[in-house]
């Protein structure tokens, strides 16, 4: 865990810096990145404030974790209230689907392991769908009430 946590993100910074319209150049959404932020403070809060920002429906699907036990164990005795915060940088991407499997490539090319976590299902309407497993790993209520838990 220490050694992901202690790597830089520098890969994954070029990677995106690619796929963003430069100054003088129209967003292009078959080609740039709609929106991207790191994880690190708010764990996976973060993409319910990205669909509240961009009026969107997500459905998370997975919740990866370095160590889902040890996250579970610090929810569960009220350690930290949410295990989902607090890693290295872990970054959000939201665009279209073939500009994320460029991305996927590229990321895998330089021997990271990206890990699709959800789509985006509507625009519109503000709601971000998670698996009930996200019980695991956040006991404060006030985030939990933010998602739509599913059993998965």
């Amino acid at each position: 865990i220490i050694d992901a946590m202690a790597r830089p993100n520098i890969e994954v910074a070029r990677i995106i810096e690619k796929r963003l319209p430069h100054l003088d150049e129209d967003y292009d959404p078959e080609r740039h990145i709609a929106a991207t932020t790191d994880v690190t403070g708010p764990g996976i809060y973060v993409i319910k404030e990205l669909a509240e920002l961009s009026k969107t429906s997500i459905r998370i699907e997975k919740i990866p974790l370095l160590s889902p036990e040890l996250s579970e164990f610090a929810t569960r005795n009220y350690i930290i209230p949410n295990a989902t915060a607090g890693t290295n940088g872990a970054i959000v991407i939201i665009a279209k689907p073939r500009v994320i499997d460029e991305i996927e490539g590229e990321l895998r090319e330089k021997g990271e392991e990206p890990i699709r976590i959800g789509r985006v299902i509507a625009k519109g309407e503000t709601r971000v769908a998670a698996p009930s497993t996200l019980k695991k790993y956040i006991a404060a209520k006030a985030y939990l009430k933010e998602f739509d838990l599913y059993e998965a």
